[in-house]
């Protein structure tokens, strides 16, 4: 009796973990590079506007998913600051931000001197990018077409390199 329990339950263990392979095994974590992003999304600035992202088309775009609690995300914000700034005229920055107060987001733009656009999101957002984890940031050119993403903090040598590529300029030195 003893015997059968246990085999009756490991069974009903690796039948349990194969489902569950077989359920991510199909999932995205990511949106796949050369898709199109959902630029339609609507976004709530903290300004009391609410936007679509594909406002900004016609540029290389960052996107950037972060918020107030999460310390990988803090790490990078100066990263995503300096590269904004120093490519303003050629590429779009975006920082939205996911369950975050408004009055520490705003702390937050100023201690990193954030002169992009931040917005907070939701869910259905979330769902939208598949940024369901933080940070996540995509970068798509000019037509609005994912070109590269990345789970996970962004070095400011990963980012710039693929924003040189993109805009196809030498970088230069600040």
């Amino acid at each position: 009796m003893i015997i059968m329990k246990r085999v009756f339950g490991l069974s009903v263990s690796v039948i349990a973990a194969a489902l569950i392979m077989l359920m991510f095994s199909n999932y995205e974590f990511l949106l796949p590079v050369g898709d199109k992003g959902p630029l339609a999304t609507k976004v709530h600035s903290y300004d009391g506007q609410t936007w679509a992202l594909e406002k900004l088309k016609g540029k290389p775009m960052v996107v950037n998913f972060w918020a107030t609690w999460c310390p990988a995300c803090i790490d990078e914000l100066p990263v995503f600051s300096q590269l904004s700034r120093k490519y303003a005229n050629q590429v779009h920055f975006v920082g939205l931000v996911v369950d975050s107060p408004a009055a520490q987001v705003a702390q937050m733009v100023e201690n990193f001197a954030i002169a992009y656009p931040v917005a907070a999101v939701g869910f259905e957002v979330l769902e939208a990018w598949k940024a369901n984890s933080l940070p996540t940031t995509y970068v798509l050119d000019t037509e609005g077409k994912i070109v590269w993403s990345q789970l996970g903090t962004v070095s400011q040598r990963s980012l710039e390199k693929i924003l040189v590529e993109l805009i196809g300029i030498e970088p230069t030195t600040s």
